[in-house]
């Protein structure tokens, strides 16, 4: 599992809004971006280490049931067991995704300071071309390799790719026709969508573990129970120890997924709440938003550390 270093942003969106709870600066909106975009960042680094460590785990259950199987389904096929979750397309769309929320967050709040010309244009302009790109192949991108789980309905398909479109054209034009408080507001519908999907392809995942491992766990127990008589009695216990190992890690993956999951749900709130502040010119309502969402998306990255030590230390 990758190594994370520990991001700490919560502490400075503190100082950056102030003892008050306004933001010291005398622009509200470009104080409001900033930390929004600060947040985002964390989020997005934390979001994306845990669709990738939901897949490894996914692996790992399926290479633990595979031994299992080995010796008792004369028709044993290797490629049975090397199905991930998620192939590397599947994955990387998620990715994509992600990073177009931070590259959204950060043109934001790059434009809100004055725009001025940096290596963040170059950066967002490509990932605005990725979006693009992605929205032309969201059925095979951001479906999964679920056995049976079907493809995404044609109404999922439309509004992902309309949000996708819509958030890449923004990234590669980085222009504000109207005030940037309303571009805000115009693309609070397309974070709300993207958060949405996220969301609900979260939720397909978590069931999907819970069958992953349940169908490890009672592999082992079967095993243990039919076929463990020619074992001795320490190899016997050591089997045994597995079983509560594997639900460990099963509820490990879920809380993990659970996580990330709450976190998306308020990436979407705090967007919204954000939209408001701009039109409003009325930062304190966003402050708390602010907060839970740092505090949500730090949760998730220290989530993540502690398994990838876990998993270093074995």
């Amino acid at each position: 599992m990758r190594k994370l270093r520990r991001r700490r942003w919560l502490p400075a969106l503190v100082l950056l809004f102030g003892l008050t709870g306004c933001p010291t600066s005398t622009r509200p909106l470009a104080s409001d971006a900033n930390v929004f975009s600060a947040a985002t960042i964390t989020v997005v680094h934390g979001a994306s280490d845990a669709y990738r460590t939901a897949n490894e785990l996914h692996d790992h259950a399926e290479l633990s049931l595979a031994a299992l199987d080995y010796d008792r389904k004369p028709t044993w096929n290797p490629n049975d067991y090397v199905k991930p979750l998620l192939t590397q397309e599947q994955l990387d769309g998620r990715l994509q995704i992600l990073n177009g929320l931070k590259s959204y967050a950060q043109t934001v709040a790059d434009l809100a300071a004055g725009g001025k010309p940096t290596d963040l244009n170059t950066a967002a302009t490509q990932v605005g071309a990725n979006l693009q790109e992605l929205s032309k192949n969201v059925p095979a991108k951001l479906s999964t390799s679920i056995p049976g789980g079907g493809p995404l309905s044609d109404t999922t398909k439309n509004v992902v790719s309309t949000a996708l479109v819509a958030l890449g054209h923004f990234l590669q034009e980085r222009k504000v026709a109207t005030s940037l408080p309303q571009v805000i507001e115009d693309n609070d519908k397309n974070v709300s969508e993207l958060c949405k999907y996220l969301d609900s392809d979260i939720t397909i995942l978590r069931r999907q573990a819970d069958v992953d491992y349940g169908r490890v766990i009672t592999s082992q127990d079967q095993y243990i129970r039919h076929d463990g008589a020619s074992l001795t009695p320490a190899e016997r216990r050591a089997e045994i120890q597995k079983l509560p190992q594997f639900v460990l890690e099963q509820q490990q993956n879920d809380q993990l997924l659970a996580k990330l999951q709450k976190t998306v749900q308020k990436l979407a709130q705090t967007h919204h709440a954000f939209a408001v502040a701009a039109q409003s010119h009325n930062s304190e309502s966003l402050r708390q938003y602010i907060l839970d969402l740092s505090a949500e998306g730090q949760s998730l990255a220290d989530y993540y550390q502690s398994l990838s030590k876990t998993a270093s230390a074995k």
